[in-house]
């Protein structure tokens, strides 16, 4: 006999359900709860055959307001009008969400519910207590609302809901709210009576109010306290035997910081579920510390995402597994001191503790226990110790912090390049002029400061500028002097000594001796924009030095205003048109005569001579271009004298042609003789004669360079070159200090 074998269809297993819980944010209002229906509906499309149970919150604000509802009934007779406002919201949202029929079921549910708060308020207003029962009793509504208005928005979508209340099988021991005893799971009824109540849902989709349960022991309505909705969801989970838990709420997943502190954290796409409640006890926002509790030994895997953006794949937490450096919130320990907690592998909590040094921070304890580095800081610097902390963790690179001062010509111009440009990674923090500052911790957009400073700016107070930016940034502070202002340049040495970068455009300062260049281990000081705007003048002499040579002479055309002024002469342009065409163009000063006096070219001499290593050269009065009956006139009359010179500057130039020279404005110095600073004929093809429009061009002779100069030769003024020469000195900061 032969036996034929046959395959049998094998009966598909059945997927273990999955739970989703939607936060108070998510259903704040019609809008988010029809954003959140929309999850489900496309959940329950891609997962036919799966059970769904959707945890609800009341939605946002509604719970509180319940608890005060109950706590004025107890003290006065003002109850009744909050509750009118509690009712008028509830038919708002379904007015806004739901057709006529549903919406007539769900009012008509909503009188019910108000007539029984009624009852229970009033009673608590004559007996003037409230008990914990009636408290429980009354913030239970709030789900209950959410719970019937998501329901009717699936049903609308032709979707078949079932409605399971969490009291029919929840029963724990203690209440959340008042007094503040922690619930405790009686997980053996629990089980048991879910397990009974489980095989009469016929529906995909379950929906279950978060945050109430039964007392074990009255059978009355209890509450599972702050956040109690989110351990709903992982409780329902267990009983449940669920594959995932997903918390929707208004935050990417479990980000490595907390946002509003550091505004470049970013969520963790996988971590483990003992690294995850680390966080959680540690004050991390996303999740309560009693939240993963119900699921230590189950293989449930929590999925923590953003209601507000679906495509956002969020945090899933495992059963087991690392956690990247992350960066938790503070937790304030007294009035003065919080604690700061970093949690992550051990050579990272080492790299972090680290990284607090040479940063101001001072802290007076540091307990690892492997898995987690706490650090007890003064308040004032929990931001900073964050930041630090973060960049440290997550192996971000150094962020700049900076602050701009002027926003003229220049101080535009950098803002312009800032917005045009990704200079990452820098924060601008604040801007200030002469009237107004503007300051945002979270970081100002370039393309919109200016007109933010204009709107909202504050009294400007360089000072308290400065202190803001020492305590809210994470490291490296920049502050970018784009002014000739004297009370600036006054305070560039203190900010270095508090640890400030500052790159500046500003020679008074320098010329004034009022702060050394020489960089050191706690600042840097950027000064390419003050000789040559941005050629590298000062560079080439300061490496020339470095590498053991001796400058011995340096002569050149230092001022672009100028070097302009005299071509536009060559071009047989009037004296007065020229003027005024680079007043127009933002090449020359405001006020012109700042340029002709030949003062900014003897401050720029003085500063090639510090860094020459020539200080000891006295620097000479220059040769003004102005005639004294015009050096003190009102700018607008001196402007409308300038045609009077044109004839005689005419002829000056005529007298230079004549000899075969062109006139330049020259600054020279020697090592061993005096400076000069003045109007100079210079043959036609002298390298200084050869400059054109606002070129600058240096000749720097040394024992290295004794026949030959070194030339440096290029624009030298305008607000374009002179902004970028900045922006490269702040990327010398990063380079030196930003990582």
């Amino acid at each position: 006999m032969s036996v034929v074998a046959t395959s049998l269809p094998v009966p598909a297993a059945v997927p273990r359900p999955a739970v989703h819980k939607f936060g108070g944010s998510s259903l704040a209002n019609a809008e988010g709860i029809r954003r959140c229906v929309n999850i489900i509906a496309d959940e329950s499309a891609d997962r036919s055959g799966q059970r769904l149970y959707i945890v609800v919150s009341a939605a946002r604000g509604v719970t509180d307001a319940l608890l005060a509802l109950a706590a004025t009934a107890a003290r006065s007779d003002d109850w009744q009008a909050n509750l009118a406002v509690l009712q008028q919201r509830q038919h708002d949202i379904a007015s806004r969400l739901l057709d006529s029929a549903p919406r007539e079921r769900f009012n008509t549910s909503l009188l019910t519910d108000v007539a029984r708060l009624q009852n229970i308020l009033a009673a608590c207003n004559t007996l003037r207590v409230t008990v914990p029962q009636a408290y429980d009793e009354v913030a239970a509504y709030g789900e209950l609302w959410s719970m019937r208005l998501f329901a009717a928005a699936l049903e609308m979508r032709a979707l078949s809901v079932a409605l399971l209340d969490a009291r029919d099988f929840l029963r724990v021991d203690g209440r959340g709210e008042t007094p503040q005893v922690d619930p405790q799971i009686d997980w053996e009824r629990s089980n048991r009576l879910f397990a009974a109540s489980e095989p009469q849902l016929r529906q995909q989709l379950v929906i279950v109010p978060g945050y109430i349960a039964r007392c074990a022991h009255d059978a009355s309505t209890v509450t599972l306290g702050r956040n109690g909705s989110d351990w709903s969801a992982t409780i329902l989970g267990r009983l449940a035997n669920a594959s995932t838990v997903t918390i929707w709420s208004d935050v990417a997943g479990v980000l490595e910081a907390d946002p509003d502190i550091v505004p470049d954290a970013r969520p963790h796409a996988v971590i483990g579920r003992a690294a995850a409640t680390r966080l959680a006890e540690a004050g991390a926002r996303i999740l309560h510390p009693a939240t993963l509790a119900p699921l230590h030994d189950t293989d449930v895997h929590v999925h923590v995402r953003n209601s507000f953006d679906a495509q956002c794949r969020g945090t899933l937490i495992l059963p087991s597994g690392e956690i990247p450096g992350t960066v938790i919130s503070t937790r304030t320990l007294d009035d003065n001191r919080v604690a700061v907690t970093a949690v992550g592998s051990g050579p990272l909590l080492q790299q972090a503790a680290s990284a607090l040094a040479n940063t101001g921070i001072g802290y007076a304890d540091a307990r690892s226990d492997g898995g987690s580095l706490r650090i007890d800081v003064a308040r004032d610097d929990a931001v900073k110790t964050q930041r630090v902390l973060h960049r440290a963790l997550c192996r971000r690179q150094r962020a700049l912090s900076v602050l701009l001062f002027g926003t003229g010509n220049v101080g535009s111009e950098v803002l312009r390049q800032l917005a045009a440009a990704t200079f990452a990674p820098l924060r601008l923090l604040g801007v200030a002029n002469s009237r107004a500052m503007l300051f945002d911790a979270s970081g100002l957009p370039p393309d919109t400061a200016l007109a933010r400073l204009r709107s909202a700016g504050t009294a400007s107070d360089a000072n308290d500028l400065a202190a803001r930016l020492l305590k809210q940034c994470e490291s490296a502070p920049v502050i970018i002097d784009a002014t000739a202002s004297t009370a600036i340049a006054e305070r560039h040495a203190a900010w270095r000594g508090l640890g400030i970068h500052v790159v500046t455009a500003n020679k008074l300062a320098l010329s004034n001796g009022w702060v050394s260049p020489s960089a050191d281990d706690n600042s840097f000081y950027g000064d390419a924009a003050t000789v040559g705007a941005g050629l590298p003048v000062l560079s080439a002499i300061r490496r020339l030095r470095a590498a053991g040579d001796t400058v011995t002479r340096v002569e050149g055309v230092l001022s672009g205003s100028l070097a302009y002024l005299f071509h536009a002469l060559q071009q047989d342009v009037p004296y007065s048109q020229a003027v005024l065409a680079a007043q127009r163009d933002g090449l020359a000063e405001p006020d012109p005569r700042q340029d002709l006096s030949g003062a900014d070219v003897a401050r720029k001499l003085r500063i090639i001579a510090n860094a020459a290593g020539l200080a000891d050269i006295a620097i000479p009065q220059p040769e003004s271009l102005l005639s004294a009956p015009v050096a003190n006139l009102p700018l607008e009359d001196f402007l409308v004298s300038l045609p009077k010179a044109d004839d005689e500057w005419r002829q000056r130039v005529a007298s230079a042609h004549r000899q075969g020279k062109v006139l330049r404005y020259v600054a020279s110095l020697n090592s061993g003789t005096e400076a000069s600073i003045g109007m100079c004929a210079l043959r036609s093809d002298d390298a200084l004669a050869q400059t054109r429009s606002t070129d600058n061009c240096v000749n720097i002779y040394s024992h290295t360079y004794a026949n030959e100069p070194l030339v440096i030769r290029g624009p030298g003024a305008g607000a374009r070159v002179t902004a970028t020469a900045l922006l490269a000195d702040v990327a010398e900061v990063l380079v030196r200090y930003g990582r």
